[in-house]
């Protein structure tokens, strides 16, 4: 019994036992009562007893807790009542068996042995339950570093994605410039790059000249070209100034790296630390027979990399000037129909808010060195460390890694698609069109075929009213109404010329029920009339007469009831710019899809007018070609690009200069990738043998001009 009471578990002084409960539910003991009936017992001796049983003092242990348990139940139970809420029930007494069996159930539980484990740490290290983790548990050591690797690669990544996330929620919280302000912005940086980009290009020829020097035997004057404790100096001091001018650049790629986005200027940035450290180990360890660092492609990189800033800023000034200065202009936009195969340009009405915050966003390029910078730089510095170890010279790890390092920007990503998009950008800017960017340009270089309306065969000013006609008995004021009222239902660029009249016979336009459009005219109820305009073969289906001087082939016909009542002649110019584009895109095999709203408009006038063959193009159904017209319009997103109300040769312009852009940018995407990885395998095994006259300045600056130059080609194609 003294074992049993001794091993007894304490209760809680937040809960009181279920005995002492009961009990004083079925006395009503109150607070004092309990504690009256403690203080009265009477007092331990203060002297120190020779031996007190262990019974005992385990009975005097547990009616201490017992009373503090009571006396914090009952002060709960007291703030209950103070709040008006419901008491608890009470709990049953248990009989003296239910206690006797809990008590030995308790003991058989304290029996077990320790080394044997509870069934709740089996079931948390049962493999059914553990948190898996990749190789966190193997005893192999190489499955558990690719777990670490695997943890490690899966946080970054999810660290990068909530910034972008981040970063993109910012942009769309702060408000976008107008396109005069971002105009200003642009063309304000543009002298200053424009001077800085040829000072550096100056000092830059210096530099070179003493590489070329160094690597070609040209003669230099002085020590410059004999003594590499005097070249390397010099190399230096311009290498500094070089970065001076171009400070910006290389502050953005470092603060881009502290912000985890290494980018083409950071790759730019660390070569510039590498040779600067290479130069300065020379200078110290005065060791003359040391190469001389490739100071030189790091201040051509710079110089480069300032010229870009300046086209990029230039193209984007003209953007938004277009942008501006356009009052009526249309949206591009590359979409995926769900009735039709493929992708479509198609020329709508759209709101050009977020075309500023898309054209100034990452170019192919770009993108490809936010993915690609972080391995080239973790490469060039293990290669670097591999070179200098495994050549068995540590004393050539600053070259080496200047080296490698001087290789790792690609100097086509920094210069050639802003000088390729700039003078696109300043030639449609005169037309009033414009580019959004390197997401709408890959969007419309992406598409085969176009979707052309009425605007697009006939812009303003090639359409004209040759004669009207109302009958006899007809309110001209009304006829006109409501044949206008029909056409601007209907979206033709007609009601143009009908609002013209309109406003001139003192009309307005009406509402129009039961719309509905079929091949060649439309009809609906205005003021419970039925009105019917279309061409002559839309009223010969209806079994309207027409007076044989009215028959013409660009004549709208109104008819009241199916009863002619107005004969609108309509004369059409064919633009020779819109002839040439037409004539082009049959060249190219593109696939045009006629969509206009005209009721005129078909391959006939087209054949007529244009002298083209309407074989290679498409003229779809009516409902169709409603749906094709109306669905982009309803739809929202940014402009890939934005074109005056001009015609079918702005439009094709836009969506040739799309597609020459997106295979650039693609083919400079290849070059990066392959010149960067190339030169770092190529320097690595030059270095490791230490043949530094093949990895010298000279032969560094000819492998980093051959990757340019197939960027220089394309931006010299005629016509752009």
């Amino acid at each position: 019994m003294a074992k049993k009471g001794a091993n007894s578990s304490r209760p809680s002084s937040k809960k009181a036992p279920q005995h002492i409960k009961s009990t004083a539910a079925s006395r009503n003991y109150s607070l004092e009562d309990i504690l009256g009936e403690y203080r009265t017992q009477p007092a331990e001796s203060t002297e120190e007893p020779a031996a007190l049983p262990e019974t005992d003092a385990g009975a005097v242990r547990r009616r201490k807790d017992e009373v503090e348990a009571l006396a914090d139940h009952m002060r709960s139970e007291k703030r209950r009542e103070e709040k008006v809420l419901p008491e608890p029930e009470a709990v049953p007494v248990r009989s003296e068996e239910e206690k006797t069996g809990a008590k030995r159930r308790r003991v058989k539980r304290s029996e077990k042995k320790p080394s044997q484990p509870s069934e709740k740490k089996d079931e948390a290290e049962s493999p059914g339950r553990r948190e898996y983790r990749p190789g966190g548990d193997s005893p192999n050591p190489l499955r558990r570093l690719y777990g670490w690797l695997l943890g490690q690669a899966a946080v970054i990544a999810i660290r990068k994605r909530t910034k972008t996330v981040q970063a993109e929620e910012t942009a769309k919280a702060e408000p976008e410039l107008t396109a005069l302000e971002s105009a200003k912005v642009y063309a304000s940086q543009i002298p200053a790059f424009f001077r800085r980009s040829r000072s550096a290009a100056l000092i830059s020829l210096l530099c070179v000249w003493i590489a070329l020097a160094w690597g070609a035997d040209i003669g230099i004057p002085g020590a410059l070209g004999t003594d590499i404790l005097t070249a390397t100096p010099v190399s230096l001091i311009l290498l500094l100034t070089v970065m001076l001018m171009g400070l910006d650049v290389l502050t953005v790629g470092i603060l881009s790296a502290v912000g985890g986005r290494i980018c083409w200027e950071t790759l730019l940035s660390v070569g510039c630390i590498g040779s600067i450290i290479d130069c300065v180990y020379v200078i110290v360890s005065k060791n003359s027979f040391a190469p001389l660092p490739p100071c030189a492609v790091c201040c051509v990189g710079i110089t480069l990399a300032l010229r870009g800033s300046w086209y990029r800023c230039r193209s984007l000034k003209s953007a938004f000037l277009a942008l501006h200065k356009s009052k009526s202009f249309y949206t591009v936009n590359g979409e995926k129909l769900s009735f039709r195969d493929g992708e479509f340009v198609i020329k709508s009405r759209r709101s050009t808010a977020g075309f500023i915050r898309a054209s100034e966003a990452e170019d192919i390029a770009e993108k490809t060195g936010l993915l690609l910078s972080p391995f080239v730089l973790i490469g060039a510095v293990l290669l670097s460390l591999l070179a200098a170890a495994i050549g068995g010279s540590m004393e050539q790890l600053p070259h080496c890694f200047a080296v490698l390092s001087s290789v790792c920007c690609c100097w086509s990503a920094l210069l050639t698609l802003p000088m390729l998009l700039s003078p696109i950008n300043e030639r449609m800017s005169k037309k009033g069109s414009a580019l959004g960017g390197w997401k709408g340009i890959e969007e419309l270089g992406d598409c085969r075929h176009l979707i052309l309306g009425d605007s697009d065969l006939f812009p303003e000013g090639t359409t004209a009213f040759s004669s009207i006609h109302i009958l006899a008995g007809q309110d001209t004021e009304q006829v006109i109404a409501r044949s206008g009222s029909i056409v601007a239902a209907s979206g033709s660029d007609l009601a143009r010329l009908f609002a013209d009249l309109m406003e001139r016979s003192g009309g307005r336009t009406l509402s129009v029920l039961g719309f509905s459009a079929e091949d060649g005219g439309a009809h609906g109820m205005i003021d419970g009339v039925e009105v019917h305009v279309g061409n002559a073969g839309y009223m010969y289906l209806l079994g309207v007469k027409i007076d044989p001087k009215l028959v013409g082939d660009t004549v709208l016909y109104t008819a009241y009831e199916r009863e002619l009542v107005a004969a609108f002649g309509v004369e059409y110019t064919a633009d020779p710019k819109v002839a040439a584009a037409l004539h082009t895109l049959q060249r190219s095999g593109r696939k045009s899809v006629f969509a206009p709203r005209d009721f005129n408009i078909d391959a006939q006038l087209v054949e007529k007018l244009f002298r083209c063959k309407a074989e290679g193009f498409e003229f779809p159904s009516a409902e169709e070609r409603q749906s094709l017209r109306e669905n982009p319009m309803e739809q929202e997103g940014v402009p890939a690009a934005i074109v005056s109300a001009g015609g079918l040769d702005a439009l094709t312009d836009v969506f040739d200069s799309a597609r020459y852009l997106t295979r650039c940018g693609r083919i400079v995407r290849i070059l990066c990738i392959v010149s960067t990885v190339l030169g770092l395998l190529l320097g690595f095994v030059f270095c490791l043998r230490g043949a530094w006259g093949v990895v010298s300045a000279t032969r560094l600056l000819l492998y980093m001009l051959f990757w340019l130059l197939p960027g220089l080609a394309m931006s010299a194609k005629p016509g752009l």
